[in-house]
């Protein structure tokens, strides 16, 4: 918020002031939900004189309860108040910046050895509100944030509060985001390191696998180079035989059929990639760049990934090409030339589907089932759910 020269004082000066009130739980809100339309207004309606609020203006000072401006305070001004008003509550003088010790709950060692600078150094370290540090500030109450417990105080605890914090710590109100990470060998699941990590982040330093990725396989029994990620230890070795038994059984050892599709003269055809079928999934997954996880989705299901097909057992092409036919919404799209049908954009073949062609040609699919085989045109489209021949 822009601040310029104070004004002169003058009581019925037309200027417009906001009151501004922060209650217990550190909510900021305008007197009246709107500004006095003068100094003079708000004096008369909070019985005191104008040239005490015109002592007031602008300088985050409080006064009874009541902070007061002459313009509506913007985020970064909101903030600022709510740290202002922090010290005024506790009688401490005004600073620029508020230190903040923050002790882990359990150890009550300090985070980093030392004291934060500010609020909005605890802000950013911890990822949450400058409004969120306030309300845990001297309070004793425990903050979670990204799996860390704390306490928060704006000066440094001696012993005896230290002894009374961890006689009175109530450890089901901690909250832990561990990760158990098991690494696969042979047919077993072992844990990696012998104990859990603390966070997403000490795995992504450790074994350099990508945040994403490792919240993207958490609990899904699903392997990234061979390391399986859960939020829950499992304690039974039995269990993880289990696991990794399922894994198998999903058809990670299976024999894997993977045929290309192509289209010869408006028709669909199939190939088989590299004349036989792959050992595994795995071997499959890595020859084609792709995951294993996607293979498994795929696998049997007649419908395509990328132009390719998944299959556990070996098939004739021909049962396979009826029912991926089944399966497809191909739409056969033409323009007419010299009463002859063309077919549009897609040489040989139809869109995959209507959705497809209404992408493409930038027409609804509604318009689409509508013309769909009345030989009617629209903006000189022909749409057919076969291919036409031409007589």
């Amino acid at each position: 918020m822009r601040r310029g020269a104070k004004l002169r004082f003058n009581s019925n000066i037309a200027k417009e002031v906001w009151v501004y009130i922060v209650d217990s739980d550190n909510n900021i809100s305008i007197l009246n939900n709107e500004p006095f339309k003068s100094l003079g207004e708000a004096g008369a309606f909070l019985s005191t004189s104008s040239a005490t609020i015109f002592y007031y203006l602008d300088n985050f000072k409080i006064y009874k309860g009541y902070y007061f401006f002459t313009n509506a305070l913007d985020t970064e001004d909101m903030n600022i108040l709510l740290e202002r008003h922090f010290l005024n509550k506790n009688s401490a003088p005004i600073k620029s910046q508020v230190k903040v010790w923050v002790y882990d709950c359990e150890s009550l060692t300090l985070l980093n050895n030392t004291y934060f600078p500010s609020i909005q150094a605890v802000s950013e370290y911890l990822k949450v509100g400058r409004k969120t540090v306030l309300n845990y500030l001297d309070s004793d109450k425990i903050l979670n944030s990204n799996g860390i417990n704390v306490y928060l105080y704006s000066q440094e605890i001696n012993k005896s509060k230290m002894d009374s914090l961890k006689k009175n710590l109530d450890k089901s109100q901690l909250k832990s985001n561990n990760i158990w990470v098991y690494k696969k060998h042979k047919d077993n699941l072992t844990l990696f390191s012998d104990k859990p990590f603390s966070s997403i982040n000490q795995i992504n330093k450790v074994l350099n696998i990508s945040n994403h990725t490792i919240k993207k396989y958490l609990d899904t029994n699903n392997s990234f180079k061979d390391y399986y990620f859960y939020s829950v230890q499992i304690e039974d070795k039995n269990l993880l035989n289990l696991k990794f038994k399922e894994l198998a059984d999903n058809g990670y050892r299976k024999t894997i059929w993977v045929y290309r599709e192509i289209w010869k003269d408006g028709e669909l055809a199939l190939e088989l990639l590299n004349d036989k079928p792959f050992n595994t999934i795995t071997e499959a997954a890595k020859e084609l760049k792709i995951s294993d996880m996607t293979i498994n989705k795929y696998l049997d299901s007649f419908s395509e990934f990328k132009g390719l097909y998944f299959f556990s057992e070996a098939k004739s092409k021909e049962s396979v090409i009826t029912n991926i036919m089944k399966t497809k919404e191909g739409i056969w799209v033409y323009n007419k030339l010299n009463d002859n049908f063309v077919l549009c954009m897609v040489e040989n073949q139809p869109f995959k589907s209507k959705w497809t062609a209404s992408k493409l040609l930038k027409i609804s699919a509604k318009i689409i089932d509508k013309y769909l085989d009345t030989g009617e045109s629209y903006k000189d489209y022909y749409f057919f759910s076969k291919k036409y021949i031409n007589y």
